[in-house]
């Protein structure tokens, strides 16, 4: 019996260490894989009314649910229009515990979840309020998230976006900083060396190379209204810190997490550097730090080697002519999901640790097996 054990031990040990070198032998950088193989998690729109929708409401609404189900239109979203009195169609107990969470009569009223929500508001929740052209015309589209998308396809490993306070001196501090640390780690970061036999090989021909860039979004700009919102995670204490915070977007404008410039060490920014450009260790986007913003890029195009085109995102307002915005409503605060960046020779992400664990575990049971199985023979 024990030998049936030992037998068993030791396929476990080989299978584990079979999957870490599967892990481990990924060759394609984590902002490339997460580019070419990551697709883009949708907020979660949820429109609430009571009777039949009219007039602007109705447009507006409409419009969300076409772009959110058009292909011409590659935003990341998902849109639900629900009808509260409606007894033919009863909500179901997620959306009723939604609704009810927004303790309010108003509507149309609006509420956007981040990605793989649990319909607790406190977590998932970053905006809520009544239904208005100029705000959904803001969650869809900004200046600053076009720039974003605009670089990530011309082949840069990350953005930064630095969100900031209205401090001049505090501002262009960080920027300096900031702009120094990166300059110096794209020479110094050594890519690696794809593996042309990796199943996982790149598909894009878009040229491999290490760049990082810096994009500053003023905190007050009207048209960022709602990215700003997005950004802090509805963290009301980092929104109304007096200091500048930086926000890492990679792949299809996944962000690593909203972080105070006094925690954004040298160390902080090299790990965050490390973790991006290194060997990709976890295939599962959902096991790696972040979450997806709203963006409309035609990501598919690199896939398909093809020329990528601007979409074309139906007009709700024009960004141009906003005036003045309606008041927004945020969700109750809540937790600003923090990066955990490795440290700069490349992110091993939290398979390794898994991995390594196991191996520990079977090794253990090995040994443990080993010494039973020669007091058994010492006892015939």
């Amino acid at each position: 019996m024990l030998k049936k054990y030992l037998n068993i031990a030791i396929c476990l040990l080989v299978l584990t260490l079979g999957g870490g070198l599967t892990a481990w032998g990924c060759t394609v950088p984590v902002f490339r894989y997460a580019l070419e193989r990551w697709r883009a998690s949708p907020h979660v729109v949820t429109i609430f009314h009571t009777g039949p929708l009219q007039g602007e409401d109705k447009a507006v609404a409409d419009a969300l649910l076409a772009m959110s189900a058009s292909a011409k239109v590659p935003i990341n979203l998902e849109v639900t229009i629900v009808d509260v009195t409606n007894p033919a169609e009863p909500l179901s107990p997620e959306l009723k515990t939604l609704w009810e969470a927004q303790k309010t009569k108003v509507t149309p009223w609006m509420v956007v979840n981040y990605p793989e929500r649990t319909y607790d508001v406190k977590k998932d929740t970053w905006y809520a309020g009544k239904l208005d052209a100029k705000v959904a015309g803001l969650l869809i589209d900004s200046p600053q998230r076009q720039q974003i998308a605009k670089k990530i396809l011309a082949g840069e490993s990350a953005v930064f976006i630095v969100l900031e306070s209205g401090d001049k001196t505090k501002d262009d501090a960080l920027i300096a900083r900031l702009e120094s640390n990166l300059q110096k780690l794209a020479k110094v970061i050594t890519l690696p060396e794809v593996d042309p036999d990796d199943a996982r090989k790149m598909s894009s021909e878009l040229p491999l190379r290490i760049a990082f860039s810096i994009l500053r979004v003023v905190r007050n700009d009207p048209r960022e209204v709602m990215f700003r919102i997005m950004l802090l995670g509805g963290d009301d204490e980092l929104a109304a810190s007096a200091e500048p915070v930086v926000v890492p977007v990679y792949g299809r404008g996944r962000a690593m997490g909203a972080i105070a410039s006094k925690l954004l060490t040298d160390d902080e920014i090299s790990g965050i550097c490390g973790f991006i450009t290194g060997p990709c260790s976890c295939e599962v986007k959902e096991q790696n730090p972040g979450y997806d913003v709203v963006l409309a890029a035609d990501w598919e195009a690199l896939i398909e080697n093809r020329i990528v085109v601007d979409p074309e995102i139906p007009a709700l307002v024009s960004i141009a002519g906003l005036g003045a915005v309606p008041a927004v409503t945020t969700a109750p605060a809540a937790t600003t999901q923090q990066a955990e960046p490795a440290s700069a020779v490349g992110g091993l992400g939290g398979r390794t640790l898994v991995i390594a664990i196991s191996v520990i575990a079977v090794v253990v049971l090995l040994a443990g097996l080993f010494l039973m199985l020669r007091r058994e023979k010492g006892q015939v």
